[in-house]
């Protein structure tokens, strides 16, 4: 019974994700608000919670409804905690919180940007790039302050790295997904604009002036 409630959890708020996923142009920056109970947050928080339930972790909060319950709190709790802190840092560090879609094309180049863009991020003051310390910061929080109300044998330093790593691993799929979504939503659509651009005539090369054209220029100069 728990197995069957943690695959249907995890399949609902699946679903609900891949509905939720951005398309398009990157979105303007969200008030605090929105980037604490976003789609995404509540969503995720689901899926960690059908994985854990599955598993049955901890296993002092028992394999029912009630326990199904504690994991989606604890779960959504270190949500809230990472977003909070991920957005006060950002906002401190001028650290822009949205994704840019790759401009290279080609798989590698497109996932190696989608990776990277997890770890180093624009600034919103200034040109360039700089290392994620605001997702860094969150990733942290969250996993040493969800630790303080799970059972004591969770409450260690390895526990809470563990799961700031499994933060951040999430966040970088969730580019990857980002990077490739409109082509996973709409695999038509990239297959046709493939095909136009090959279909589409080569530019023609610029005209040169011939060597008669340049020497009546040059006669006309003289003159």
């Amino acid at each position: 019974m728990r197995r069957i409630m943690a695959v249907v959890t995890f399949y609902v708020f699946l679903f609900g994700f891949l509905q939720a996923s951005p398309v398009g142009d990157p979105p303007k920056q969200k008030s605090f608000l929105r980037h604490l109970f976003s789609p995404r947050g509540v969503i995720f928080a689901g899926i960690s919670t059908a994985i854990q339930h599955a598993r049955d972790v901890p296993a002092e909060w028992g394999s029912g409804l009630a326990g199904l319950g504690r994991r989606y709190a604890s779960a959504f709790g270190q949500h809230l905690v990472n977003a909070s802190v991920h957005f006060g840092v950002a906002k401190a560090l001028h650290e822009d919180l949205k994704y840019y879609p790759s401009e290279t094309p080609g798989f590698r180049p497109r996932v190696r940007h989608a990776l990277v863009s997890t770890v180093w991020v624009r600034k919103t003051n200034r040109e360039g790039q700089a290392p994620a310390v605001s997702r860094f910061s969150g990733a942290l929080a969250g996993g040493f302050v969800s630790k303080t109300w799970q059972p004591a044998r969770f409450h260690t330093f390895a526990g809470g790295m563990s799961s700031a790593g499994i933060s951040l691993a999430v966040d970088a799929g969730v580019n990857v997904l980002r990077e490739f979504w409109p082509e996973i939503r709409h695999p038509r659509r990239r297959l046709n604009e493939a095909r136009a651009q090959a279909l589409a005539p080569a530019p023609e090369p610029p005209e040169t002036e011939t060597e008669a054209e340049i020497e009546v220029i040059e006669l006309g100069a003289e003159e």
